[in-house]
């Protein structure tokens, strides 16, 4: 049976992000809901418009002008599922009218100039899907927002002003969200609350705060977030001044996580570490993630070795990326890393020559003499960042070397 979509485009996680409708198909769809969806231009503030009667389920306005929401339009929408107003100029989401939208699912008011949400919007108790990303201007969001208790998607990507999330004690009653997304949103946010959604299961990025900062994310807040699935990106762990700490993430018990990216830089905020230490690599060794982990991803370390003990274990990572460790010296024999088909190290400024034991040959192997080693014979690509590499690659892979500065 031929699918009514074609030409998909997944992320890294696999989740479908893109796909494409046949203009048959797409023109079919449109004549099947035409008394359901309906877009609008609105040119004016004050402009007023009755909607084309009660069957109207999924509305979205084009170039809505600046200002705050206009609801003049909503007196016979009551029974809307969906609106969207994305794109535009809107200032504030003005909820006097919204009140009597009780049955709205999805609310999308991405990329606009909205400088506050007001309390309000915690009478939309039907709301499943909130996407107020882009919107520059947002600074905080109101307690109230965590009434909207059957909520399960909460986008705020590239809010980058957005400095507060809602109290720890109102984002418990948030029990149906499973989905939040903050990257981009300022790097000091107070998000404090993310540690009590038990039934989280995407958390695109979790920035960690210092000890100073009592609203904000420690390494400990991820410990009850067991449901988390696909990639998680950690962030700043520069702050981190002790790996017991570390321990306390329970990393390894996250059997769904897929993928995951251990930043130690600090974007921007102050603080991190700028020299050679040992911390750092006790950090990576207490973060140690469930085995079936598919891809791994280290950066900005300041450790002279950047061998975790359990690295080897890792028996269906496909893909690893090492990048900026300036100061590590030795890297982790990974040859015995079967299934690995995409390997990237960059900018490891004291790794000058590589020798048979990065495939986890032992040097006085026989192997080694008659040039025999194969480099990850699995391996699809590498991009490497050293002067020598002695040994030899496997017929399928492409090597790009790259030489330092």
């Amino acid at each position: 049976m031929r699918s009514f979509f074609q030409d998909f485009k997944e992320d890294v996680d696999g989740n479908i992000i893109q796909c494409k409708m046949h203009d048959i198909v797409h023109d079919f769809v449109l004549y099947l809901t035409k008394d359901e969806c309906f877009t609008v231009v609105v040119k004016g503030a004050n402009e007023r418009m009755e909607l084309p009667g009660d069957e109207v389920r999924h509305l979205t306005l084009l170039f809505a002008p600046e200002g705050p929401f206009p609801v003049s339009f909503l007196n016979n929408s009551k029974s809307l599922r969906t609106l969207a107003s994305f794109d535009s100029k809107l200032t504030s989401i003005g909820i006097e009218g919204f009140s009597q939208l009780k049955c709205l699912r999805t609310l999308n008011l991405r990329s606009n100039p909205i400088t506050e949400v007001t309390k309000e919007i915690g009478g939309l108790i039907h709301l499943r899907y909130l996407d107020l990303s882009r919107n520059h201007k947002l600074k905080e969001l109101p307690d109230s927002l965590c009434d909207l208790f059957n909520l399960q998607t909460l986008r705020l990507e590239d809010c980058s002003n957005l400095v507060k999330l809602p109290k720890e004690e109102a984002m418990r009653k948030l029990t149906n969200l499973k989905h939040l997304y903050v990257k981009g949103c300022s790097c000091y946010l107070k998000s404090k609350g993310i540690r009590g959604l038990r039934n989280l299961k995407t958390l695109d990025v979790f920035h960690v705060r210092g000890v100073d900062d009592s609203e904000g994310l420690r390494l400990e807040d991820l410990e009850k977030l067991h449901q988390l699935e696909g990639t998680l990106r950690i962030r700043n762990l520069g702050y981190v001044k002790d790996a017991s700490e570390a321990a306390k993430a329970m990393t390894n018990e996250k059997h769904i996580l897929l993928h995951l990216e251990l930043d130690f830089g600090c974007e921007n905020c102050g603080g991190g570490r700028f020299e050679e230490t040992t911390l750092d690599e006790e950090i990576v060794n207490a973060l140690q993630p469930h085995p079936d982990l598919e891809s791994l991803s280290i950066r900005w370390s300041f450790a002279k070795t950047l061998c975790p003990n359990w690295m080897m274990s890792l028996h269906k990572l496909t893909r690893l990326a090492l990048n900026w460790c300036v100061n590590c010296e030795v890297l982790p024999p990974l040859g015995k890393l079967s299934s690995l088909e995409l390997l990237g190290i960059y900018r490891f400024r004291k790794v000058k020559k590589v020798g048979v034991e990065f495939l986890g040959i032992a040097p006085s192997s026989s192997s080694s003499s008659s040039g025999s080693a194969i480099f990850i014979p699995e391996i699809e690509k590498t991009s490497v960042l050293w002067d020598e590499f002695v040994g030899r690659v496997g017929r399928s892979c492409r090597v790009d070397r790259r030489f330092s500065d």
